[in-house]
Order: structure tokens, then C-alpha cells, then sequence
């Protein structure tokens, strides 16, 4: 998935984006340092205590870093339809490449 970042920086602060924006249970520090930390892989060992629509956030954010989130298309469909709008809009960036994908990580910021 690097292909559509500038860089696994860029990555990383994607996912921990998309994971504070979610609204869901997620604290600002699942991903540091350039890369998904040790509390982002302890909660997804530990992913039934979450919401169902939480679990496909987090799976996705997975997605975004190695791929092995699985998320289906068809799963979307479980998201609130903010949650929904969001993932959409990250695709969208991600597709224009890492500028965009820039522009959406600081959209959120003053959002």
C-alpha cells in the first residue's frame, strides 16, 4: 500500500488519522514514531471489546499499513454514514496521490 504515500511517515499519520477522525475509542498515540505502535497491535488482539464499526476502523487502518485487515467492500456498509464519508474521502485522496493525501490529513487537523 506505500505505493499511494510519500513515505511509511505519511502512512502512519494516515492511519492515526483516520482513526481519531473515526469518533470511536481510539487514543492519538496508535501509531508513532513512523509506524503503527505496540498499543495499535494489542488492540486488534484484543478487538471484541470494540464496537463492530470500530473493528472495521481499525481493520482498515490495518489495511492501509500491510493489507492484512481484510475489510470488504461490502463492510462499509456497516459504517455510520460519517464513517462512511470519511473512508470514502481517504480513497479519494489516496487515488490523487500523497499531496492529496497530505491536504486530507490536515483538513482533519483544523476540522
Amino acid at each position: 500500500m506505500l505505493g499511494a504515500f510519500r513515505d511509511e511517515g505519511q502512512q502512519a499519520q494516515t492511519m492515526q488519522a483516520l482513526l481519531t477522525r473515526s469518533g470511536g475509542a481510539f487514543s492519538d498515540d496508535l501509531c508513532a514514531g513512523g509506524k503503527p505502535s505496540e498499543r495499535f497491535f494489542a488492540l486488534l488482539k484484543n478487538m471484541s471489546q470494540l464496537s463492530h464499526g470500530e473493528q472495521i476502523i481499525l481493520r482498515i487502518a490495518l489495511d492501509l499499513w500491510n493489507e492484512d485487515g481484510d475489510v470488504r467492500l461490502s463492510e462499509l456498509f456497516c459504517l455510520d454514514a460519517r464513517n462512511q464519508a470519511l473512508v470514502l474521502s481517504l480513497l479519494s485522496a489516496m487515488s490523487a496521490g500523497p499531496r492529496a493525501i497530505e491536504k486530507w490529513i490536515v483538513s482533519g487537523r483544523a476540522a
